[in-house]
């Protein structure tokens, strides 16, 4: 549970982060900021990126071990923890490899 806890934190000061960057940093208007060429553009720069996939981390642990303990309370089970331990794992493999994959291609979609 500390480690729900302490991701919800950095989702906190990761999303603070990224709001400041698409609100106030580099564009003239919100709207603006949100076109693909300049979110792609902005993740050129490698701090910026980073502070996306610690935030991408960090919300999709957050989102799964959640969803995970609604299970495990729904249905209890050593066969059934066992699956639901194994069903969130791969979940989150799954879409951390794709945002990272997302993240990492992003500045090269801009130059296109």
């Amino acid at each position: 549970m500390k480690a729900h806890y302490l991701l919800g934190v950095a989702i906190l000061v990761a999303g603070g982060i990224h709001i400041a960057t698409h609100s106030f940093l580099g564009t003239e208007s919100y709207a603006k900021s949100l076109r693909f060429d300049e979110t792609a553009a902005r993740y050129g720069n490698s701090l910026l990126a980073v502070n996306l996939e610690v935030l991408l981390v960090a919300v999709t642990y957050h989102t799964v071990n959640g969803l995970r303990v609604i299970l495990i309370e729904w249905k209890q089970g050593p066969k059934w923890e066992r699956g639901v331990k194994w069903f969130a794992i791969i979940l989150a493999v799954i879409l951390i490899a794709a945002g990272t994959y997302t993240i990492m291609r992003g500045p090269s979609l801009a130059l296109a």
